[in-house]
């Protein structure tokens, strides 16, 4: 007789990059590390603590209890500090913040120490980058509850993340080997030309609209200044 297969629920599986298979318990956005072999004790053992950590008293992790990490952000999205910052920034913000609150909303600010910070961060350790992130925002809120009168001291205070992996600057060779690849009148070129000749970041690209785009030209407009009709006009691309 053939084996069934055995699926468990929030069970995510990727091989890494040494083509290790990894195990993780992903539910409600918080994703868990499962150790082991899959369906070793320890494996068995690991996926039914962390079962049974998210069921726990699901109405009290989302409730906005008094002096919460989630009652902290409800006011400091109401703030100055917090609206006087551009519309992107805004976003970039809460979407960091909303990701912190699913897994620690419901717990205390005044409560949290310098070895709470290290283990929320110790979860990012294959991902860098957000852990990087998340360190800025969990310190702006930080911040934010002391200004306040929340809590006394600061304590992602002197912590730091993960190294952000270094980026690639193309030489000139390269940028010359891509420019022979792809010539002018193609996308690539056209996506390729925006960022190297106007300067712009990805977000000030990626989402310039077709009315933009007359007579074979294309206008950029820089989000990062809120000026309602500033654009930077490029030299025809076909």
């Amino acid at each position: 007789m053939g084996g069934r297969s055995v699926r468990l629920k929030y069970l995510h599986a990727f091989r890494d990059r040494t083509g290790t298979l990894r195990f993780y318990f992903r539910r409600n956005g918080i994703r868990t590390k499962l150790p082991g072999l899959f369906g070793s004790r320890e494996f068995l053992d690991a996926y039914a603590a962390a079962l049974g950590d998210q069921c726990a008293q699901p109405a009290e992790r989302n409730a906005t209890l008094p002096g919460s990490f989630r009652a902290l952000a409800t006011r400091y999205f109401a703030s100055p500090q917090f609206l006087s910052l551009s519309a992107t920034s805004q976003t970039n913000y809460r979407r960091a913040i909303d990701r912190f609150l699913i897994a620690h909303g419901h717990r205390r600010v005044d409560q949290m120490k310098r070895e709470h910070v290290d283990a929320v961060l110790g979860k990012f350790v294959d991902k860098p980058g957000a852990g990087i992130i998340l360190l800025k925002r969990m310190r702006t809120l930080l911040r934010y509850a002391i200004d306040i009168g929340w809590r006394d001291g600061d304590p992602t205070a002197g912590v730091r993340a993960f190294k952000s992996v270094e980026i690639h600057t193309w030489t000139e060779s390269e940028i010359g080997q891509f420019e022979s690849r792809w010539p002018i009148g193609t996308k690539q070129r056209l996506a390729f030309d925006l960022l190297l000749y106007t300067g712009q970041q990805r977000r000030g690209t990626d989402g310039t609209p077709r009315s933009w785009r007359k007579d074979s030209c294309c206008a950029a407009k820089d989000w990062r200044f809120a000026y309602n009709h500033s654009a930077s006009q490029i030299a025809p691309f076909a």
